[in-house]
C-alpha cells in the first residue's frame, strides 16, 4: 500500500435558497395538516372524544402502527444496515441523472469515477425518484432516505389494511393484520437493519397480490375490478424487486397447480391473462431495456475479475 500526502486548500460553503423555500412549504404543510386534523376532530362530536376514536378507530390505530413501526427513522442520525450505502448512492446519483435530463434514468453516468454505472437497467429506480427530487431540493441526502422509508410505511399500511379488509370482511381483522405485518420481525429487519430497499418496498405490493387471487378464486367469472389488484400487486414487484417477482411467480404457479380443476376453466384462465397482461403493459418501459441489455450485452455481474 502506497503512502499519499494532500492538503485541502480551499472550502466554499454557499447557500442554496431552494432549501429555504422546500423548509418554508413543509412547515406549512405540516401547519395546514394540523390545523384540519385539529378542526375536524373539535367540530365532529368535540364533546364525545370517544364517538371520535369509535368512528375513525382505522385511522388511529393505522397511524399508531406506522408511528411505531418508523421510530428509528426519528433518530439523529441515520441506521447504517447492510446496503445503505448503495442505495444512497443510487439516490444521489439518480438526483444528479435527473438534473442532467434523463427521464426515465438508465444510467448513473458520474458513478465509479466517471466510468457510469448502468444499475437502473435491472434495479428500477421508479420510487425512488421521490428522494431523488427531495435530494435535489437540497434536503440532506438521510433526511431524502427516511422520508422515503416513513412515505413506503405509510403506503404498505394502507394497502395491506384495504387488501385484508376485502378478504376477510371485518375491520378488527384487517387491523390486526396489518399491525402483525408491518411489525413483522422480517420486515422490520428488511427496513431497518438491512436497508434492502427493493425488498421492504416490494412488501407494500404483496397484499395486492393476494387480494387479487382471492377475487380472481372467489367469483366464477372474474370482471376488471377484481383481477385488476393483481395486476397492479405485480407491476408494483416488478418495478421494485425482480427478485420478489420471480419468487412470487414461483408461488402463484404452485398455487395454480394445487387448484387446477378451478384454475383451468375458461373464465378464470381469461381473468388470469388479463392480469399477466396488464401487468407486462405497465412494466413495459423497463423490461424491454432490460431484457434487452441482458441478451445483447455481456455483463459481469458477481464474478471475480481474471488476476
Amino acid at each position: 500500500r502506497g503512502e499519499c500526502n494532500f492538503q485541502i486548500q480551499e472550502i466554499i460553503l454557499e447557500e442554496q435558497p431552494v432549501y429555504r423555500w422546500i423548509r418554508l412549504l413543509g412547515f406549512l404543510l405540516l401547519f395546514i395538516t394540523v390545523d384540519f386534523v385539529g378542526t375536524w376532530l373539535f367540530t365532529e362530536h368535540a364533546d364525545k372524544p370517544s364517538e371520535v376514536l369509535r368512528r375513525h378507530n382505522v385511522t388511529f390505530a393505522l397511524g399508531l402502527v406506522c408511528a411505531l413501526a418508523c421510530l428509528p427513522f426519528f433518530c439523529d442520525g441515520i441506521l447504517w444496515g447492510d446496503d445503505i450505502d448503495f442505495h444512497l448512492t443510487r439516490i444521489a446519483h439518480l438526483a444528479q441523472s435527473l438534473q442532467e435530463g434523463q427521464f426515465p434514468v438508465r444510467m448513473y453516468t458520474d458513478m465509479l469515477n466517471g466510468y457510469g454505472y448502468a444499475a437502473p437497467l435491472y434495479y428500477c429506480d421508479l420510487f425512488l425518484y421521490i428522494p431523488a427530487i427531495l435530494f435535489n431540493c437540497m434536503l440532506p441526502l438521510q433526511t431524502c432516505y427516511k422520508i422515503y422509508g416513513m412515505l413506503v410505511t405509510v403506503a404498505t399500511a394502507g394497502i395491506c389494511y384495504m387488501s385484508l379488509s376485502h378478504i376477510l370482511k371485518q375491520k378488527e381483522a384487517a387491523i390486526v393484520g396489518t399491525t402483525l405485518y408491518l411489525l413483522a420481525g422480517y420486515r422490520l429487519c428488511n427496513v431497518h437493519m438491512r436497508a434492502a430497499v427493493g425488498e421492504y418496498t416490494a412488501m407494500t405490493w404483496l397484499p395486492l397480490v393476494v387480494w387479487g387471487m382471492y377475487e380472481i378464486y372467489t367469483h366464477a367469472k372474474a370482471a376488471w375490478r377484481q383481477w385488476l389488484p393483481l395486476a397492479a400487486g405485480m407491476a408494483g414487484l416488478v418495478l421494485c424487486h425482480v427478485i420478489s417477482f420471480e419468487i412470487t411467480c414461483v408461488f402463484l404457479l404452485i398455487f395454480c397447480l394445487l387448484r387446477a380443476k378451478e384454475t383451468f376453466s375458461l373464465a378464470r384462465l381469461v381473468a388470469l391473462s388479463k392480469a399477466a397482461g396488464t401487468c407486462v403493459a405497465l412494466c413495459t418501459w423497463f423490461l424491454i431495456p432490460m431484457l434487452h441489455s441482458m441478451a445483447t450485452q455481456k455483463i459481469l455481474g458477481t464474478q471475480a475479475l481474471p488476476t
